[in-house]
């Protein structure tokens, strides 16, 4: 058969075939994952870099900027920095968890911007 990368990729085949799909609601995929991407550190690695691309593929029409980096997403990163330092003093590790992957994704998207920022001008 196919090799499939993506569901999508397999029903765009599906579908030029001619072949019906269905769809099952409460169906589950279990898929085969490496130790070390179940890791805390791997899926704040992966959020960073993810982040880091949106400015190059996405933009932002933000006129007022510093080195590049739009001043809206500041405050925000400031906020979350805050809400994940209070975390660590007072939740657990488990909860404060989605507090970091908050901060990494304004981290990695500042990263982005200002390592996208022209030079000459």
């Amino acid at each position: 058969m196919f090799e499939v990368g993506r569901d999508i990729v397999l029903f765009e085949r599906v579908r030029t075939l001619g072949l019906c799909a269905a769809l099952l609601g409460h169906s589950s995929a279990h898929h085969k994952r490496e130790a070390y991407q179940c890791s805390k550190r791997y899926l704040r690695c992966r959020r960073f870099q993810g982040s880091r691309n949106l400015p190059v593929t996405k933009g932002f029409p933000e006129d007022r900027r510093a080195f590049n980096i739009p001043l809206n997403p500041l405050p925000q990163t400031a906020r979350a920095a805050l809400r994940t330092v209070i975390g660590h003093l007072v939740l657990p590790t488990n909860e404060t968890f989605p507090h970091e992957m908050t901060l990494y994704h304004f981290l990695g998207t500042i990263e982005g911007f200002f390592s996208n920022r022209d030079i000459d001008g």
